[in-house]
């Protein structure tokens, strides 16, 4: 029900092409923000052969129906993957450069500003504060941005484990510290000191076993995490008190 929106049907919105590859949506201010990255399949970096990448921009308050009022055609060659938001600023990673910026202060004409390279194949991840975290698909690399001049995002440092993510998951966190989804655990990384994160703990379920394949949303002081048990394949959904937010309690 935000923005006036009701769970009913309210009408389909065509991007006039068959090589569309909606990536990521995100709802702001009764528009809705659509990353197009224009490649399926397996991410290539750099690949010659792509088109470049589209941010569209639809009003969904429109008395005929969803409508796009403004298409982003990014000039270079890109693959935008996932969308974040920090105030009147547009968070687009994209996974041949890093993260853009854009300023959505006008609806309906992003305008961008600016952006940060972290290597290729990374996943926008993650906002916290005038910070944005940048995930990478290989060896576990986070790397932290300073966002507070969207003109000028620079990087702060990264945490790096070796360790695979579950990057199909999206990362969380609370009061400095970031919860990393891995494949056979959830990580706890203090990052209050960008230039020197540190793993300092994991969350875990009852019996004491690591968090298989963890998802995770946080709200708050609560976290959400739905996983799998490493030894019986039993999916649950646990819930966590963040008071302390290195020490989650079950």
């Amino acid at each position: 029900g935000a923005g006036g929106l009701s769970a009913k049907d309210i009408g389909w919105l065509s991007f006039g092409e068959g090589e569309a590859v909606i990536r990521n949506v995100l709802y702001h201010r009764s528009r809705l923000y659509v990353a197009d990255g224009r490649r399926t399949g397996v991410q290539r970096s750099l690949y010659r052969g792509l088109k470049p990448s589209r941010l569209f921009t639809v009003d969904l308050q429109s008395p005929d129906g969803p409508a796009v009022v403004d298409v982003y055609i990014d000039p270079g060659v890109t693959e935008y993957s996932n969308l974040g938001v920090m105030g009147s600023t547009l968070l687009v990673n994209d996974y041949n450069f890093g993260l853009w910026t854009f300023d959505i202060s006008r609806p309906g004409r992003p305008v961008k500003l600016g952006g940060c390279p972290t290597a290729a194949e990374g996943r926008f991840a993650h906002v916290s504060g005038d910070r944005a975290y940048i995930a990478h698909t290989f060896g576990g690399t986070i790397v932290a941005v300073d966002i507070s001049d969207p003109r000028k995002p620079k990087r702060l440092g990264y945490y790096w484990d070796g360790v695979w993510m579950n990057y199909s998951a999206r990362m969380a966190g609370r009061n400095g510290f970031l919860y990393v989804p891995k494949n056979y655990e959830l990580t706890i990384v203090d990052f209050r000191d960008p230039k020197n994160p540190k793993r300092v703990g994991e969350f875990r379920e009852e019996s004491g076993f690591p968090l298989r394949d963890p998802f995770i949303v946080a709200f708050g002081g609560t976290a959400f995490v739905a996983s799998v048990h490493p030894k019986t394949g039993a999916s649950a959904l646990r819930s966590y008190d963040l008071t302390n937010p290195a020490r989650p309690a079950l």
